[in-house]
């Protein structure tokens, strides 16, 4: 044992047992120092444990016994100890001896009965931690993984998904829109065999006229998969670092998580437009559900780690986000007027749909520069959604939008305001620095009656520029300071 298994240093809880105090802080200590999670429990048994390591000085019958279901019991044996008197029920339940020494080995050797496992020398940290690790692979085993996607007939983005994650998923479900062209089942079915892979071609939305409703195709891929957790992955979506993504799923579900959070990076033809967390992994289970006919939500998963797993977005292409949200629009508009969550919805889940609608039309309107429908339903946003922090972006896109609409002072009262509800929020303090920015390039390019007056500052122009570029503030600084024409090239953007 001189490797550590893919899992072996993922924390678990392993009870450590035993009544010299010496003995068990240095089990623990060597526990920890590669990685694992070794306490030691009020009173025993205890069912968060995942192992139990018992000191073999004073071996216990019952609580060998008494050990959680599916919990491995290591006995570590130590010179002197007399096993001829745990009895003979008590060894079924026992996973493993182990010892420091090979005298010990050799002295207790011949008294075990046949029904005890046959002693293991360890000697140091790592063999007994990665034989801790083995343990807990064994009687935990690493969860399975499905993938649950949805595609068109985009044959070239779902080759590069599917791609990215056939080799980290332990099963595929691909639905196919029948309405689409184009041979999207047989690109699915390159990637794996057929145990691995099931491939169906349904109307996603079957109803005439065609009614979006992605939550409900969402739900459906998950009524189709197998495994513990899944995976939700777009054909048009790719994801970067598989291993880390299976090896948080472990975490998550040793630990008793819900979900897993990865960052999405969002791209356009002109470069990066947004990152964001995503719960995209998810246990398998009826209370975790997606709703919402567009830019859907998963509801249910409360508790959710964090991975640096990262899925890439892709809006690239000719026109490819404009007809995003051309398609986006109708629905969320019907959401909106309460037509887009079906007449049995409680009032309740209709004001949420109502709230969720003018967030997405606000976000969605940005995305294309109509700068009076982002005002328009961002006012709509403030009075519907309250100040949670997932609605603090709306401030940046509405700020944005009045620079463009109004002026620089619209724009700053709406910053101002929206930092008063969300302090911690980046994004409005970039749109902060912008605006100060802009102020301090027109007064340095325009001095009226301080042009006699001394001033260092303008000399500091150039640096301004320059730092305005790499923060990706949409000013140009030496000249009155204008914000973005919405006109203008690509570029044109890359250059200023």
């Amino acid at each position: 044992m001189t490797s550590a298994l893919a899992h072996s240093k993922i924390p678990r809880p392993i009870a450590v047992v035993g009544d010299e105090g010496s003995w068990r802080k240095r089990i623990t200590a060597q526990l920890s120092a590669w990685g694992l999670a070794p306490y030691a429990p009020d009173s025993w048994p205890d069912a968060s444990a995942h192992l139990l390591w018992l000191d073999g000085g004073c071996p216990a019958r019952d609580q060998v016994i008494s050990a959680p279901p599916h919990c491995p019991v290591v006995i570590h044996l130590r010179a002197g100890v007399d096993l001829g008197t745990f009895p003979d029920p008590a060894w079924a339940a026992v996973t493993a001896l182990v010892a420091d020494d090979e005298r010990v080995v050799a002295e207790v050797a011949d008294a075990l009965p046949p029904q005890a496992p046959r002693p293991v020398l360890l000697s140091g940290a790592e063999p007994l931690a990665v034989m801790a690790g083995e343990l807990l692979d064994a009687a935990c085993p690493p969860p399975t993984l499905s993938a649950s996607v949805l595609t068109t007939a985009n044959e070239a983005r779902l080759r590069r998904c599917l791609a990215s994650i056939a080799d980290v998923v332990d099963e595929l479900v691909v639905q196919v829109d029948a309405r689409t062209e184009g041979d999207a089942a047989r690109v699915a079915a390159e990637f794996t065999d057929p145990g691995r892979i099931h491939v169906e071609v349904p109307p996603l939305f079957d109803c005439d006229p065609p009614r979006i409703h992605f939550a409900e195709a969402r739900n459906r891929g998950l009524d189709r998969v197998s495994g513990d957790w899944c995976l939700v992955i777009d054909a048009d979506e790719e994801l970067i670092n598989g291993t880390l993504l299976r090896e948080a799923v472990a975490h998550a579900s040793w630990t008793g998580l819900d979900a897993v959070a990865v960052r999405v990076d969002c791209h356009t033809d002109i470069g990066p437009a947004e990152v964001a967390m995503s719960a995209r992994l998810f246990r398998r289970c009826d209370s975790i559900r997606w709703r919402h006919p567009v830019h859907n939500q998963l509801m249910g998963a409360d508790a959710v780690l964090t991975s640096p797993a990262v899925i890439r977005s892709s809006y690239e292409g000719a026109g490819a986000l404009a007809d995003r949200v051309a398609r986006a629009v109708p629905a969320l508009l019907a959401m909106f007027e309460g037509a887009g969550e079906g007449d049995a919805c409680a009032a309740t889940d209709q004001e949420a749909g109502r709230a969720h609608a003018a967030f997405y039309l606000c976000r969605s309107y940005a995305a294309v520069h109509d700068h009076a429908q982002v005002i328009r339903w961002a006012r709509k946003c403030q009075d519907l959604c309250g100040d949670h922090p997932t609605i603090a972006p709306m401030w940046a896109w509405w700020a944005e939008a009045e620079l463009h609409e109004r002026d620089r002072a619209a724009a700053r009262a709406v910053v101002d305001a929206g930092l008063e509800r969300h302090p911690g929020f980046a994004d409005l303090w970039h749109m902060r620095v912008g605006l100060d920015l802009m102020d301090w390039a027109d007064a340095a390019a325009s001095p009226g009656p301080h042009a006699a007056t001394p001033q260092r500052s303008p000399a500091r122009l150039a640096d301004a520029g320059q730092a305005a570029r790499l923060l990706g503030l949409p000013i140009s600084v030496g000249r009155p300071a204008q914000p973005f024409d919405k006109q203008a090239t690509t570029s044109d953007q890359e250059r200023r």
